[in-house]
């Protein structure tokens, strides 16, 4: 799904799945389900195995022991693709070994024309890498499409029963911005859910004259006071848009982001501009 304005048509044709095989990535997986039977989507089911093992160094390792690894790891993600394919979705899966995890899934997007990447921020097989940070700042500008992440709470809290309700965040009103809106609405428009608009303002409370101290609660309860008023809204995904000119106000749109894919109890759909 990249942003280009003389595109007339909306489709999520194929949607690349990226799952750790735990119990952190049930959410991602039903929202992949929920999306693909929306948009009638391909799903393509990917799992990395890090060539840097978390628990033992590889070269410790006997042949059969890393063969019982990538059995393992395959038998998982065939139930996965059981779990997809059983309701009516077309699926396909991708067990590809190596590192750095980022790299091979920018990698994966763009030969396998994905136009969305969907994954849980807090995978535990990548803790070190695919953060939410990392995510935003690594993937999007090299995957240049769009993400859908289920953070930690939108992990917790589960799938609603469909797609409802959409809430785009405005953070200004230049011609990405626009943009960003329009594909938003497209996106509504497609899952017969209803689309709201939230204008927000990305400045935060000044600093000057105040201790590091006071100035990380000012921040700290104006970022409570977004997340509050996101969630009265009570949709069901949350859309933005991360401008991909480096700047300060660049800088704010990713550190919110970021703050909202971890606090807030819905996945944010995140449009490369």
């Amino acid at each position: 799904m990249t942003l280009d304005p003389h595109r007339k048509d909306f489709s999520l044709s194929r949607i690349l799945l990226a799952t750790d095989l735990t119990a952190n990535s049930d959410a991602a997986i039903d929202y992949a389900k929920v999306l693909a039977r929306t948009f009638h989507s391909l799903v393509l089911i990917v799992h990395i195995i890090d060539n840097v093992l978390p628990t033992e160094p590889a070269t410790t390792m006997s042949p059969p022991e890393i063969l019982r690894i990538r059995n393992t790891k395959r038998k998982n993600l065939l139930r996965v693709k059981t779990k997809l394919s059983g309701a009516g979705i077309q699926t396909r899966v991708i067990l590809y070994e190596g590192h750095p995890v980022n790299s091979i899934l920018v990698m994966l997007a763009r030969h396998r024309k994905a136009d969305l990447l969907v994954v849980t921020a807090n995978h535990d097989l990548t803790k070190a890498e695919l953060t939410a940070q990392a995510l935003l700042e690594d993937v999007l500008p090299a995957y240049q499409c769009s993400l859908f992440v289920v953070g930690v709470r939108a992990n917790e809290y589960g799938l609603p029963a469909g797609l409802a309700s959409v809430l785009y965040v405005e953070t200004g009103l230049d011609d990405v911005s626009v943009l960003a809106s329009s594909y938003s609405q497209a996106f509504a428009e497609k899952a017969g859910a209803v689309l709201y608009t939230l204008q927000l303002g990305l400045e935060w409370p000044l600093s000057e004259g105040v201790g590091e101290t006071e100035s990380t609660t000012n921040r700290e309860a104006a970022l409570q006071n977004v997340v509050d008023v996101i969630e009265a809204h009570n949709a069901d995904i949350l859309i933005c848009s991360l401008s991909q000119k480096k700047n300060l106000v660049q800088q704010e749109q990713l550190h919110l982001i970021k703050d909202l894919i971890m606090r807030i109890r819905f996945p944010v759909l995140i449009l490369s501009t």
